[in-house]
Protein backbone atom coordinates (compact mmCIF):
# COMPACT_ATOMS: atom_id res chain seq x y z
CA UNK A 1 0.00 0.00 0.00
CA UNK A 2 1.50 3.25 -1.27
CA UNK A 3 2.02 6.43 1.33
CA UNK A 4 -0.10 8.32 -0.80
CA UNK A 5 -3.23 5.69 -0.01
CA UNK A 6 -2.16 5.74 3.66
CA UNK A 7 -2.29 9.73 3.54
CA UNK A 8 -5.49 9.63 1.68
CA UNK A 9 -7.81 7.55 4.16
CA UNK A 10 -5.94 9.03 7.23
CA UNK A 11 -6.66 12.31 6.13
CA UNK A 12 -10.61 11.53 5.46
CA UNK A 13 -10.42 9.98 9.36
CA UNK A 14 -8.80 13.04 10.76
CA UNK A 15 -11.38 15.20 9.15
CA UNK A 16 -14.66 13.47 9.56
CA UNK A 17 -14.17 11.15 12.63
CA UNK A 18 -11.70 13.47 14.62
CA UNK A 19 -11.95 11.82 17.95
CA UNK A 20 -11.59 8.35 16.74
CA UNK A 21 -8.32 9.65 14.39
CA UNK A 22 -6.47 11.38 17.68
CA UNK A 23 -7.57 8.20 19.89
CA UNK A 24 -5.55 5.93 17.21
CA UNK A 25 -2.66 8.10 17.10
CA UNK A 26 -1.79 6.60 19.82
CA UNK A 27 -1.25 2.78 18.62
CA UNK A 28 2.06 1.46 16.99
CA UNK A 29 2.58 2.64 13.21
CA UNK A 30 1.32 -0.52 11.48
CA UNK A 31 -1.80 -1.02 13.71
CA UNK A 32 -1.83 3.03 13.57
CA UNK A 33 -2.67 2.46 10.03
CA UNK A 34 -4.98 -0.40 10.59
CA UNK A 35 -7.43 1.49 12.31
CA UNK A 36 -7.49 4.49 10.57
CA UNK A 37 -8.35 2.24 7.45
CA UNK A 38 -11.26 0.49 9.22
CA UNK A 39 -12.42 4.21 10.88
CA UNK A 40 -12.08 5.17 7.08
CA UNK A 41 -14.82 2.40 5.88
CA UNK A 42 -17.08 3.20 8.67
CA UNK A 43 -17.08 6.90 8.19
CA UNK A 44 -17.40 5.68 4.12
CA UNK A 45 -20.59 3.26 4.99
CA UNK A 46 -21.70 6.33 7.53
CA UNK A 47 -22.14 8.85 5.12
CA UNK A 48 -24.22 7.30 2.56
CA UNK A 49 -27.29 8.63 3.66
CA UNK A 50 -25.63 12.70 3.27
CA UNK A 51 -23.83 11.69 0.22
CA UNK A 52 -27.15 9.95 -1.63
CA UNK A 53 -30.60 11.55 -3.40
CA UNK A 54 -32.45 9.42 -2.86
CA UNK A 55 -32.53 5.19 -0.94
CA UNK A 56 -32.22 3.52 -3.68
CA UNK A 57 -28.50 4.89 -4.18
CA UNK A 58 -27.87 4.73 -0.82
CA UNK A 59 -28.67 0.50 -1.17
CA UNK A 60 -26.35 0.28 -4.31
CA UNK A 61 -23.78 1.82 -2.31
CA UNK A 62 -24.29 0.05 0.81
CA UNK A 63 -24.57 -3.45 -1.85
CA UNK A 64 -20.63 -2.34 -3.25
CA UNK A 65 -19.08 -2.01 0.49
CA UNK A 66 -20.30 -5.54 0.87
CA UNK A 67 -19.83 -7.12 -2.20
CA UNK A 68 -16.27 -5.88 -1.16
CA UNK A 69 -16.11 -7.32 2.60
CA UNK A 70 -16.91 -10.73 0.36
CA UNK A 71 -14.34 -10.52 -1.89
CA UNK A 72 -11.70 -9.50 0.88
CA UNK A 73 -12.71 -12.49 2.72
CA UNK A 74 -12.29 -14.65 -0.72
CA UNK A 75 -8.89 -13.64 -1.38
CA UNK A 76 -9.22 -10.38 -3.80
CA UNK A 77 -8.60 -7.11 -3.25
CA UNK A 78 -9.55 -4.16 -5.60
CA UNK A 79 -7.47 -0.81 -6.09
CA UNK A 80 -9.86 1.59 -4.24
CA UNK A 81 -8.01 2.79 -1.19
CA UNK A 82 -9.92 1.88 1.44
CA UNK A 83 -10.70 -1.74 0.87
CA UNK A 84 -7.26 -2.26 0.16
CA UNK A 85 -5.94 -1.13 3.43
CA UNK A 86 -9.07 -2.77 5.05
CA UNK A 87 -7.78 -6.13 3.40
CA UNK A 88 -4.84 -5.68 5.01
CA UNK A 89 -6.49 -5.19 8.21
CA UNK A 90 -8.89 -7.90 8.09
CA UNK A 91 -6.22 -10.80 7.42
CA UNK A 92 -3.73 -9.18 9.73
CA UNK A 93 -6.14 -9.82 12.92
CA UNK A 94 -8.24 -12.47 11.40
CA UNK A 95 -11.20 -10.24 11.77
CA UNK A 96 -14.56 -11.77 11.83
CA UNK A 97 -16.52 -11.39 8.97
CA UNK A 98 -19.69 -11.25 10.92
CA UNK A 99 -19.44 -8.23 12.87
CA UNK A 100 -18.93 -6.11 9.41
CA UNK A 101 -22.07 -7.74 8.10
CA UNK A 102 -23.64 -6.85 11.17
CA UNK A 103 -22.64 -2.71 10.82
CA UNK A 104 -23.57 -2.78 7.21
CA UNK A 105 -26.69 -4.51 8.02
CA UNK A 106 -27.35 -1.77 10.86
CA UNK A 107 -26.19 1.16 8.49
CA UNK A 108 -28.99 0.50 5.90
CA UNK A 109 -31.22 1.26 8.30
CA UNK A 110 -29.98 4.84 7.87
CA UNK A 111 -31.81 5.21 4.40
CA UNK A 112 -34.81 5.05 6.06
CA UNK A 113 -36.97 7.72 7.87
CA UNK A 114 -38.71 5.35 10.01
CA UNK A 115 -38.09 5.83 13.74
CA UNK A 116 -37.02 2.73 15.70
CA UNK A 117 -39.80 1.05 17.31
CA UNK A 118 -38.24 0.01 21.02
CA UNK A 119 -35.24 0.85 23.09
CA UNK A 120 -34.25 -2.60 22.40
CA UNK A 121 -34.47 -1.59 18.44
CA UNK A 122 -32.04 1.05 19.11
CA UNK A 123 -29.45 -1.20 21.59
CA UNK A 124 -29.46 -3.83 18.45
CA UNK A 125 -28.12 -0.75 16.46
CA UNK A 126 -25.65 1.15 18.15
CA UNK A 127 -24.48 -2.82 18.85
CA UNK A 128 -23.41 -3.36 15.41
CA UNK A 129 -22.49 0.14 14.64
CA UNK A 130 -20.43 1.01 17.72
CA UNK A 131 -19.77 -1.71 19.89
CA UNK A 132 -19.27 -4.18 16.94
CA UNK A 133 -16.73 -1.47 15.48
CA UNK A 134 -14.96 -0.82 18.44
CA UNK A 135 -14.55 -4.73 18.87
CA UNK A 136 -12.95 -4.81 15.44
CA UNK A 137 -10.39 -2.27 16.77
CA UNK A 138 -9.29 -3.58 19.51
CA UNK A 139 -9.10 -6.86 17.59
CA UNK A 140 -6.09 -5.00 14.96
CA UNK A 141 -4.19 -3.63 18.24
CA UNK A 142 -4.54 -7.31 20.06
CA UNK A 143 -4.15 -10.07 17.61
CA UNK A 144 -5.56 -13.14 18.79
CA UNK A 145 -6.51 -11.70 22.04
CA UNK A 146 -9.68 -13.42 23.92
CA UNK A 147 -12.45 -12.08 21.51
CA UNK A 148 -15.31 -13.07 24.39
CA UNK A 149 -13.13 -10.53 26.83
CA UNK A 150 -12.76 -7.65 24.10
CA UNK A 151 -16.58 -8.20 23.01
CA UNK A 152 -17.50 -7.89 26.92
CA UNK A 153 -16.18 -4.95 26.89
CA UNK A 154 -17.23 -3.26 23.86
CA UNK A 155 -20.65 -4.06 24.60
CA UNK A 156 -20.88 -1.29 27.10
CA UNK A 157 -18.46 1.05 26.15
CA UNK A 158 -20.02 1.04 22.34
CA UNK A 159 -23.70 1.93 23.83
CA UNK A 160 -21.89 4.89 26.00
CA UNK A 161 -20.00 6.34 23.05
CA UNK A 162 -23.63 5.73 20.54
CA UNK A 163 -25.57 6.93 23.22
CA UNK A 164 -23.84 10.29 23.76
CA UNK A 165 -23.36 10.70 19.56
CA UNK A 166 -26.93 10.13 19.03
CA UNK A 167 -28.18 13.03 22.24
CA UNK A 168 -25.04 15.65 20.48
CA UNK A 169 -26.33 15.06 16.88
CA UNK A 170 -29.98 16.04 17.45
CA UNK A 171 -30.05 18.95 15.72
CA UNK A 172 -28.28 17.33 12.66
CA UNK A 173 -30.75 14.73 12.43
CA UNK A 174 -33.69 16.45 12.64
CA UNK A 175 -32.17 18.42 9.71
CA UNK A 176 -32.49 15.37 7.92
CA UNK A 177 -35.86 14.83 8.80
CA UNK A 178 -34.37 11.76 10.83
CA UNK A 179 -35.51 10.41 14.90
CA UNK A 180 -33.12 7.76 16.28
CA UNK A 181 -34.84 7.68 19.52
CA UNK A 182 -37.18 5.08 20.26
CA UNK A 183 -40.90 5.69 20.14
CA UNK A 184 -41.40 3.52 23.16
CA UNK A 185 -39.23 6.39 25.12
CA UNK A 186 -40.65 9.56 23.04
CA UNK A 187 -43.96 8.04 24.14
CA UNK A 188 -42.67 7.35 27.70
CA UNK A 189 -41.69 11.12 27.66
CA UNK A 190 -44.88 12.41 26.12
CA UNK A 191 -41.88 13.56 23.29
CA UNK A 192 -43.88 14.68 20.01
CA UNK A 193 -42.04 13.87 17.17
CA UNK A 194 -43.30 16.90 15.26
CA UNK A 195 -41.20 18.97 18.00
CA UNK A 196 -38.62 16.68 17.36
CA UNK A 197 -38.26 17.61 13.93
CA UNK A 198 -38.84 21.13 13.87
CA UNK A 199 -36.19 21.72 16.52
CA UNK A 200 -38.25 22.85 19.21
CA UNK A 201 -36.95 22.08 22.96
CA UNK A 202 -39.67 21.26 25.05
CA UNK A 203 -39.61 19.99 28.68
CA UNK A 204 -40.51 16.77 28.32
CA UNK A 205 -37.44 16.38 25.35
CA UNK A 206 -35.24 17.81 27.93
CA UNK A 207 -36.23 14.68 30.25
CA UNK A 208 -35.22 12.49 27.93
CA UNK A 209 -32.15 14.14 27.07
CA UNK A 210 -30.61 13.72 30.93
CA UNK A 211 -32.68 9.97 31.43
CA UNK A 212 -30.20 8.98 28.39
CA UNK A 213 -27.17 10.43 29.42
CA UNK A 214 -27.50 9.30 32.64
CA UNK A 215 -28.02 5.41 30.63
CA UNK A 216 -24.86 6.64 28.60
CA UNK A 217 -23.17 7.41 31.74
CA UNK A 218 -23.71 3.66 33.29
CA UNK A 219 -22.88 1.63 30.39
CA UNK A 220 -19.16 3.70 30.66
CA UNK A 221 -19.27 3.11 34.83
CA UNK A 222 -20.01 -0.82 33.23
CA UNK A 223 -17.31 -0.60 30.65
CA UNK A 224 -14.26 0.93 32.45
CA UNK A 225 -13.57 -1.78 35.04
CA UNK A 226 -13.95 -4.65 31.62
CA UNK A 227 -11.50 -2.48 29.68
CA UNK A 228 -9.06 -2.46 32.32
CA UNK A 229 -9.34 -6.25 33.19
CA UNK A 230 -8.45 -6.94 29.22
CA UNK A 231 -4.75 -8.57 28.70
CA UNK A 232 -3.07 -5.85 27.18
CA UNK A 233 -4.94 -2.72 28.42
CA UNK A 234 -2.54 0.19 27.63
CA UNK A 235 -2.40 -2.21 23.98
CA UNK A 236 -6.09 -1.31 23.67
CA UNK A 237 -6.32 1.74 25.15
CA UNK A 238 -6.10 3.85 21.03
CA UNK A 239 -9.98 1.73 20.67
CA UNK A 240 -11.37 2.93 23.87
CA UNK A 241 -9.83 6.29 24.28
CA UNK A 242 -12.48 8.36 22.66
CA UNK A 243 -14.64 7.78 25.83
CA UNK A 244 -12.19 10.01 27.48
CA UNK A 245 -14.41 12.97 26.11
CA UNK A 246 -17.92 11.30 26.89
CA UNK A 247 -18.26 12.95 30.21
CA UNK A 248 -17.63 16.15 28.81
CA UNK A 249 -20.14 15.45 26.01
CA UNK A 250 -22.79 14.31 28.76
CA UNK A 251 -21.57 17.35 31.09
CA UNK A 252 -22.56 19.65 28.55
CA UNK A 253 -26.30 17.42 27.69
CA UNK A 254 -27.22 17.49 31.39
CA UNK A 255 -27.02 21.03 32.21
CA UNK A 256 -30.01 22.66 33.64
CA UNK A 257 -32.56 24.41 31.03
CA UNK A 258 -29.98 22.98 27.76
CA UNK A 259 -30.88 23.17 24.37
CA UNK A 260 -29.32 20.90 22.06
CA UNK A 261 -31.07 23.09 18.98
CA UNK A 262 -29.58 26.52 20.17
CA UNK A 263 -26.55 25.97 22.36
CA UNK A 264 -23.28 26.94 21.29
CA UNK A 265 -20.54 24.77 20.24
CA UNK A 266 -19.58 21.66 22.05
CA UNK A 267 -15.88 22.08 23.05
CA UNK A 268 -13.18 22.98 20.93
CA UNK A 269 -10.99 20.55 18.72
CA UNK A 270 -7.65 21.27 20.66
CA UNK A 271 -9.22 21.06 23.77
CA UNK A 272 -10.55 17.90 22.39
CA UNK A 273 -6.99 16.66 21.28
CA UNK A 274 -5.43 17.87 24.53
CA UNK A 275 -7.60 15.93 27.00
CA UNK A 276 -6.87 12.65 24.54
CA UNK A 277 -3.60 13.55 24.72
CA UNK A 278 -3.22 13.77 28.48
CA UNK A 279 -5.73 10.64 28.98
CA UNK A 280 -3.58 9.21 26.06
CA UNK A 281 -0.08 9.53 27.86
CA UNK A 282 -1.55 8.28 31.51
CA UNK A 283 -2.58 5.20 29.82
CA UNK A 284 -6.22 5.67 31.39
CA UNK A 285 -10.24 6.57 30.25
Amino acid sequence: MSESAASYYADQVKKGDPDRYHGALFAPRVARDRLLALYAFNLEVARIREVVSEPLLGDIRLQWWRDAIDEIYAGSVGQHEVVAALALAIHSADLPKKLFGQLLEARGLDLTEMPFETWPDLVAYMTATSSGLMALAAMILTPGANSGEIHAACQPAGQAWALTGLLRALPYHARRNQIYLPLDLLDKYRVRQADLLAGRMTPELGRLIRYLAQLARAELALARPLIRQLGAHTTTLPAFLPLALCESYLRRLERPHFDPFTHGPEPALLWRQLRLLWRGLMGRL
